[in-house]
């Protein structure tokens, strides 16, 4: 989502906001490498146990403040078990409720817009597409170019051969793009003109197969981390008030079951629900959907006991209707 993402929230947030790249995410300049690279470095248990450790601790001690957490997608996959106290002994994963608890008492809350709780229940046209690339993934170590840079350079003699490249192939792909689509990805209408478009054009990362071997491994086997000693598809003892946001027309994070298995996680965590009726997992981050539930979110954070109670769900169908129900009879 990027830079983008805040500007959709109405009248401005008011928060510092930091935004850092996990590993083999960024743009350019701007992407976060492990160098020298081995075998292993850029998977989703590294950037659990390893990345978001430092990178909390680090905006904590320059803030001196809580600071409150918005995952999107698989990104919020991995802040999630961080908050629920997954860490690497030196030999194992693990996971301990007493390192859960002591992070929770940094974090003021947690936001999880369209995250998975496991890649079981995804579009099964969506694993035919993927699954037979597992192996290739597992096989190469290597970045997958979805960008390659953020030059700003408008003439062909001011970029690289690549950025030109990406530049030619882009103008003749994201014009159709949205019609290629598997359903449940992206409900085009809901983008406002040129947001799809600046969304493949810039702000696309360029994911390292490590990364994305783990991710098509979980349609069908055990959601867990690669020495299976933590069950990530069970393990949701997140400790920190949290904000779970879905939508009716997402096949990536289906919201009847993620609303389902969302019943797995700790008291502690006090968990309300949004429901976005009309939007799939992509557009859930443009400004049509923002200027929905933004206003949700703002209440949230500053007071999550006037949003919903605790158990109910709010399901929104614009800025002007929204209705709070029993989880069970939507």
């Amino acid at each position: 989502m990027g830079k983008y993402f805040w500007r959709g929230f109405p009248g401005g947030s008011g928060y510092d906001v930091w935004m850092p790249n996990m590993r083999a995410h960024g743009n350019g300049e701007e992407m976060s490498r492990v160098e020298p690279y081995q075998d292993g470095d850029y998977h989703f248990d590294r950037i659990v146990s390893e990345d978001w450790p430092i990178v909390a601790n680090y905006i904590i001690e320059n803030t001196g403040q809580k600071i409150n957490i918005l995952g999107y997608s698989m990104g919020g996959m991995t802040w999630e078990q961080f908050l629920a106290g997954v860490y690497f002994d030196g030999h194992f994963m693990r996971q301990s409720d007493d390192l859960a608890i002591e992070r929770s008492e940094k974090i003021g809350s947690f936001i999880a817009l369209t995250v998975p709780t496991d890649l079981s229940s995804i579009n099964p046209k969506i694993q035919k597409l993927l699954n037979p690339l597992l192996p290739w993934f597992r096989k190469h170590r290597v970045t997958i170019p979805f960008t390659t840079t953020t030059s700003s350079a408008t003439k062909i003699g001011q970029m690289s051969y690549s950025e030109w490249a990406r530049r030619f192939v882009l103008s003749f792909v994201t014009p159709v793009l949205p019609k290629l689509l598997p359903d449940g990805v992206l409900e085009a209408h809901n983008g406002f003109r040129g947001e799809f478009d600046r969304l493949v054009k810039q702000q696309l990362s360029s994911p390292h197969s490590d990364f994305v071997g783990d991710l098509i491994s979980w349609f069908e086997g055990e959601y867990e981390s690669l020495d299976g000693r933590v069950n990530y598809a069970s393990n949701k003892r997140v400790m920190v008030p949290t904000l779970m946001i879905y939508a009716t027309k997402d096949q990536l994070a289906p919201a009847e079951h993620c609303l389902n298995r969302s019943k797995l996680y700790s008291k502690e965590a006090e968990a309300r629900k949004i429901l976005l009726r009309g939007f799939s997992h992509i557009d859930i981050s443009f400004e049509k959907a923002l200027h929905t539930y933004g206003e949700s979110v703002l209440q949230f954070l500053e007071n999550p006991d006037g949003l919903c109670k605790v158990g109910d769900l709010l399901i929104l169908d614009n800025p002007a209707t929204s209705t709070c129900t029993k989880e069970t009879t939507w």
